[in-house]
């Protein structure tokens, strides 16, 4: 049996089985922050520590996009479930929305006080929850981008995770 590794910045290798090996190199001596997955396997959306967010193919490691108008460092990344675009939420507590072929800005909010520390497309792509270190969790509109939704923590821990169940109508919240 294969193991493939993915490789980002120096430090981070998460091992696959059965895909044949490829390593991707992003140039970058900076703290990988986020990752994710694309929703058919074949690209990765990363950010690291010095603000800088790429788009790789996942079987080559070759970059597709450099996103450009990075406002904070990234510190979750998540894709809409048709692939057509994923969501960043950064250090500065800004949530952007980006067109995944092409990086460019599609929206972006301010919402939270505070770091967005994870972030998930409902099933249907028209809601997006976010948790962060002001210890809220909010849902958004991804068409009207206003937050419908703000649930405090109520404890001095951070919501550090976010998932909505399948149907959309629950969510989850972690703290930590």
């Amino acid at each position: 049996m294969k193991t493939a590794r993915l490789i980002f910045a120096v430090s981070l290798m998460l091992p696959l089985s059965l895909l044949g090996a490829a390593e991707i190199s992003l140039k970058s001596q900076k703290w990988l922050q986020c990752l994710a997955f694309s929703p058919d396997g074949k690209r990765v959306v990363a950010g690291n520590d010095e603000g800088r967010l790429w788009v790789v193919e996942a079987a080559t490691g070759k970059s597709v996009v450099e996103c450009k108008g990075v406002v904070s460092a990234p510190t979750a990344v998540a894709w809409s479930r048709d692939g057509r675009s994923f969501a960043v939420g950064g250090w500065n507590g800004v949530v952007t929305v980006r067109e995944a072929k092409t990086g460019k800005v599609q929206a972006r909010w301010r919402g939270h006080r505070e770091n967005v520390t994870s972030i998930v497309f409902s099933a249907d792509n028209q809601y997006l929850a976010t948790g962060s270190g002001d210890d809220t969790a909010k849902v958004w509109s991804v068409k009207g981008g206003e937050p419908l939704l703000t649930l405090e923590q109520g404890d001095e821990y951070d919501v550090t995770g976010v998932a909505f169940s399948p149907d959309g109508h629950q969510l989850l919240t972690g703290d930590g």
